[in-house]
């Protein structure tokens, strides 16, 4: 079932799974439209590898 033209729910946990497993040392962060692939089980990102999560106005900051 994918989800407003999202990949998968559980894709998208693997793939970071995969990440947490080749980057061992490097910190992974949420960014973009999580709230939107993802939807209620943005917390298991966490519990698939990722370290922290950026919001507003960080990744749309104007310069």
């Amino acid at each position: 079932m994918k989800i407003k033209g999202y990949c998968q729910t559980a894709e998208i946990l693997n793939t970071f799974a995969i990440f947490r497993l080749i980057l061992r040392d490097k910190i992974l962060k949420y960014a973009g439209v999580r709230e939107n692939a993802l939807g209620d089980n943005e917390y298991k990102g966490y519990e698939a590898g990722i370290n922290s999560a950026m919001k507003n106005p960080f990744y749309f900051s104007k310069q």
